[in-house]
């Protein structure tokens, strides 16, 4: 980078960016500036006049806390967290629950309870939890009051005159009640309720009455946003399934602590602001379960999302150049850093903040290295996309600490192999794998471990890098990771056993091709071998730089699960030649390419052979269920591995992917080296002579194989490949009544 130490330090420095914790909080960063881009749809949702609660929710990460501080800086309003993780909002609510057991007279369970009736229990739960929800209330309010009157004049208190601008004093108030002990020296919040803890109900409700109706009446506005004053209730997702039987309903069902909060809100003056109940994975059903028989007639509950990300390049490089010294991202490692940024960490804002913020605590000096250990401190998996001249010109060697958490996998730790949740992890894993559209029926309980996206309409989903990468390791060490499961369903299908055939192979190679053994034992060659035949290789995951010059070409580990340690996706399946194109551009870490149909190979994967030579691996796969494949099948499909055949309609294509095939493989016209493959099982392929010879300098330029399906057979990937032979696969019928072989 182009700024030295001392100037690095000087720029963070004049950011005036919090320590929250001991961390640069990128949280309250210019917390409440015209800069703010809101979500419009967002905003409409919760500013609109609809007089009911609003549930407001999506995976962690999304930006959902931001949006409702930004909120809270435009109208007055409280902010109560549920949880006070990362230093942000009072402990007050926090504590209260988590001691909510060792309050007098408090029980957990009161069907259990054999000394009083359980009816009798319940209410007095009720009557606990609402006596210390109206302590932390009161305090709120009064420490509220002493903030309007500390800035309003002295000598001439009026409500239309303050020494501050109303928007700044709007501001003060939420970063005070956001991060009470960094910006008031300790949490006066938390310590006011506690010391009103042993007041009466009585007491503390007239009290409540008797302040919030003072701040009402001395409450300046700005006269640009209402007068709408808000009460926002942040991680929801805690109290909505805690102490679930400890509290019922009117209807005698049990109910989560949620339900008893709210019912003391409703209980004050503060049932007339306007509630905001937001958090991770937060079930309209879950939340109209908690509050129901709370919320007035008529006042329906509304919900709220938002969607905006940074899955555009240009949102999330506007994001970080506040963030970092002026030509910082134009010098050479930092436009290299660009593309990794979009590569790896892009989707919900935290991904690419929580870089941000390790970075900044490094001091900006190792943006490769604070990346590469982010990567693998989230996700499990240890990127090999970075160039080394990169990683290797960033002092000092020594190891860069992450502070960032966001995946959360105690809920899923627990649950059996054959659970919903895992069954759908495995589905998704497998999908980003195999480069397939994602599924979009995400339980609700992957939304709440931050690792899917709300869509809206009842649908979530996986679709980020970074968490699918965290499952995916995940999956290797809890559940032996591996795709039978997912592969046996696509082969019970006959119109997709093709496809899985497809899938089955690429999986298959990436398992068995190493050094160790020699590719003239997982291939049977048609004529002479070639002299590297004998030699072992190891499948190449590649990404596009910069410049050529820093594309990188990173052979994968020996008998490494695909993901799990390199971020290496299996493949991608390319519907027309525009897609095929992109990816012979940027691979971006996927292995196999499926091609489009007028490409006519079914497989493109790189391979390096233990000299360092590449040498492309093009298959054609064929599903039969016959005893042999025709001779003019078998014609066919050496045809289309031949690469004076690919594209074979469009001259200009072909020439341009030959091009691309070269550059990745570092070669020109005369060292340019296929290996044509074709693989057909349960029918034989008996290819005893190249149809279409490829002589170059006295040897054949692009050697032709067939997969040893011996082999194959022996180290089946999914266990289901003998199934096929025991199951044949018939004839499908078409549409139109007529039939075709399926290949």
């Amino acid at each position: 980078m182009s700024s030295s130490g001392a100037g690095f330090s000087d720029f963070i420095r004049g950011l005036y960016i919090p320590m929250i914790v001991s961390q640069p909080s990128l949280l309250l960063f210019e917390l409440g500036f015209p800069s703010f881009k809101w979500d419009v749809e967002l905003k409409s949702q919760l500013e609109n006049e609809d007089p009911g609660p609003r549930m407001f929710h999506d995976a962690s990460g999304r930006g959902k806390t931001r949006s409702l501080l930004e909120l809270l800086c435009l109208h007055w309003g409280f902010y109560l967290a549920f949880s006070d993780s990362d230093g942000i909002g009072s402990g007050d609510l926090h504590l209260v629950l988590k001691v909510l057991a060792h309050a007098k007279w408090f029980t957990a369970s009161p069907e259990r309870k054999e000394r009083m009736p359980a009816d009798d229990a319940y209410r007095i739960n009720e009557a606990v939890t609402s006596q210390r929800m109206f302590a932390i209330l009161l305090s709120r309010v009064k420490i509220f009051k002493c903030f309007l009157e500390m800035l309003q004049p002295i000598d001439f208190p009026r409500p239309d005159r303050f020494e501050v601008p109303v928007a700044e004093a709007k501001r003060l108030w939420t970063l005070m009640q956001v991060a009470p002990t960094h910006f008031l020296g300790g949490d006066a919040f938390m310590s006011m309720s506690s010391n009103l803890m042993s007041v009466d109900t009585s007491d503390l409700l007239d009290e409540i009455e008797k302040t919030a109706t003072w701040i009402e009446t001395h409450l300046p506005d700005d006269n640009k946003h209402g007068s709408t004053i808000f009460m926002v209730l942040d991680e929801a997702q805690l109290a909505a399934t805690e102490w679930g039987y400890s509290f019922i309903s009117q209807d005698k069902q049990p109910r989560p602590v949620l339900r008893q909060v709210v019912s003391a809100i409703q209980d004050t003056k503060f049932s007339e602001y306007r509630l905001v109940i937001s958090g991770t994975s937060l079930s309209e059903k879950a939340i109209r379960d908690a509050i129901s028989s709370i919320i007035l007639s008529g006042a329906a509950l509304s919900e709220a999302t938002q969607h905006a990300d940074f899955i555009n390049i240009t949102d999330q490089l506007q994001y970080v150049v506040q963030f970092v010294p002026p030509g910082f991202l134009q010098s050479p490692s930092g436009q290299y850093l660009s593309i990794r940024l979009q590569r790896w960490p892009r989707g919900r804002f935290r991904l690419t903040a929580g870089f941000m913020q390790d970075l900044l605590a490094d001091g900006l000096h190792r943006p490769h290295r604070v990346l590469t250990a982010y990567i693998t401190h989230l996700a499990g998996s240890w990127p090999t996309d970075c160039h080394s001249v990169y990683e290797a010109a960033e002092k000092p060697d020594t190891a860069v600490a992450i502070r960032t958490h966001i995946f959360d996998f105690t809920h899923i730790d627990p649950l059996p192999k054959d659970h919903p949740v895992i069954r759908f992890i495995y589905k998704c894993v497998c999908t980003f794998l195999l480069g397939e559209e994602m599924p979009t029926d995400a339980p609700p309980e992957l939304v709440t471990t931050s690792f899917a996206k709300v869509l809206g309409g009842g649908l979530a989903t996986i679709r980020e890098n970074l968490p699918l990468l965290a499952l995916a390791r995940w999956l290797k060490e809890k559940h032996e990771h591996n795709f039978a499961t997912y592969l046996a369903e696509k082969l019970s299908d006959q119109y997709s056993r093709p496809f899985a055939f497809e899938t089955i192979i690429p999986l298959y190679l990436i398992s068995v091709v190493n050094e160790e053994t020699p590719l003239n034992e997982l291939f049977t060659f048609v004529g002479p071998e070639p002299e590297w035949a004998s030699s072992g290789a190891r499948m190449v995951a590649c990404h596009a730089g910069r410049v050529p010059s820093e594309d990188s070409r990173q052979p994968i580990p020996d008998e490494v699960a695909i993901n799990a340690e390199t971020g290496v996706r299996l493949g991608r399946r390319t519907k027309d030649v525009d897609a095929t194109m992109s990816w012979m551009q940027d691979p971006a870490g996927s292995v196999f390419l499926l091609p489009d149909r007028l490409c006519k190979p079914d497989c493109f994967a790189l391979a390096q052979l233990s000299n360092g030579k590449y040498v492309w691996i093009v298959m054609q796969m064929k599903c039969h269920d016959k005893a042999t494949l025709s001779s003019t099948d078998c014609t066919a499909a050496v045809k289309t591995v031949t690469p004076r055949f690919f594209y074979d309609t469009i001259p200009t294509w072909r020439n341009d992917l030959l091009q691309r095939l070269m550059h990745w493989a570092e070669c020109d016209e005369d060292s340019f080296e296929v290996l044509r493959v074709v693989a057909a099982y349960p029918a034989a392929a008996e290819i005893t002579k190249d149809p279409f010879p490829t002589p170059r300098n006295g040897k054949e330029a692009h050697p032709l194989a067939l997969l040893n399906i011996d082999k194959l057979l022996a180290n089946d990937p999914s266990n289901y490949l003998r199934a096929i032979a025991m199951n044949p696969l018939h004839s499908v019928v078409t549409n139109s009544g007529s039939s075709k072989s399926s290949s």
